[in-house]
């Protein structure tokens, strides 16, 4: 099993860097099918073959997820994928 972090800084402020994470959850589940909730301040979503959570606050926001056998060989590429996402979110 593989892991994936990926910490990001952002002055957005806890209500916006929300909202561009929702957006994020958006994507997830219409391409993905993930399930995703808010659980407090930390987005919690699960797919077929990965899971993991976005957690949020004033100043930074943490991705962790933890992939299944299947999708272990490609962990760098969705890494990359997703500091892509992210970046895009929070500057947009």
């Amino acid at each position: 099993m593989a892991v994936i972090t990926v910490k990001r800084n952002h002055k957005l402020g806890a209500r916006e860097a929300r909202a561009a994470v929702d957006k994020v959850a958006q994507k997830l589940r219409k391409e993905l099918d993930a399930d995703c909730r808010w659980v407090g301040s930390s987005l919690q979503f699960t797919r077929s073959g990965a899971s993991g959570q976005i957690d949020v606050n004033d100043e930074e926001l943490e991705v962790n997820i933890k992939l299944g056998m299947v999708l272990s060989p490609l962990k760098r590429k969705i890494e990359k994928s997703i500091e892509e996402e992210i970046d895009q979110h929070l500057t947009a």
